[in-house]
């Protein structure tokens, strides 16, 4: 079962199926996580994003669609407190490293997010590359990464190590370098002891660090930045803690 969880984790991360259908395994999953009181506050708030997904597919009531989703929050909630409070769930999972206050605001922020717009992705797709290493879009994968081991470590304790194995094991074998390098920035995000993979890493980095195809120095700046982010980490007191 943790690995049906940790696939269906790195699959969103991976564009591998639709956004619909992984954004949706990942809600249901975080609300197996919820008390009765999250669970009242989420349903309003799925039903009005489907309502507004719904309607909005006839192209000519889209400007009705987008007023009357604007002006219907969640119940009790007036419409400027709830657009005050979605940016603060955007901002808060995909913009902050900091822990939410509880777990149900999480859980209210992840479905909150995830649920807004099922069929687009969360992020830019973009690649870090030598002359731009960091990327918007990478600080947004880190924090959801976080926010996710946050919310599941608990019934998961293993998650931050399996999950790590799952994404350098992928990072070094795929093909496909934009996968490789969002596996190198999960792996960066979980904040794991590197050790058993540092000679793949550098012979990865030895076999490639010459080629001057701009897809190959992109792949070597990927894999520079995570073994930069996981120098801190080599000689932990434990070998399974998680810490930012």
């Amino acid at each position: 079962m943790q690995d049906k969880y940790v696939n269906y984790l790195l699959q969103l991360l991976e564009h591998i199926t639709p956004f619909c259908e992984l954004f949706q395994t990942i809600i249901n999953v975080a609300l197996l996580h919820a008390d009765q009181a999250t669970l009242a506050h989420v349903s309003g708030m799925l039903l009005k994003h489907q309502m507004c997904r719904s309607v909005s597919d006839e192209s000519e009531f889209r400007t009705m669609v987008t007023s009357f989703c604007d002006a219907v929050p969640t119940r009790g909630v007036s419409p400027t407190f709830a657009k005050v409070a979605a940016e603060e769930y955007r901002n808060m999972l995909l913009n902050s490293n900091s822990l939410f206050s509880s777990q149900s605001d999480l859980i209210m922020a992840l479905v909150f997010c995830l649920s807004e717009n099922m069929d687009s992705p969360l992020w830019h797709n973009e690649d870090a590359t030598p002359r731009c290493w960091k990327v918007p879009s990478a600080t947004h994968l880190t924090c959801l990464v976080r926010h996710l081991a946050e919310l599941f470590l608990p019934s998961i304790p293993l998650l931050p190590v399996v999950w790590t194995q799952i994404a350098m094991r992928m990072a070094l074998t795929t093909t496909q370098r934009h996968a490789a390098g969002r596996c190198f920035q999960i792996v960066s995000s979980l904040c794991q002891p590197p050790g058993a993979w540092i000679p793949s890493l550098i012979s990865r980095l030895v076999e490639t660090a010459g080629e001057t195809h701009e897809d190959t120095q992109a792949y070597v700046t990927d894999l520079l930045l995570c073994l930069l982010s996981s120098a801190p980490h080599l000689n932990p007191v434990c070998s399974i803690l998680f810490t930012f």
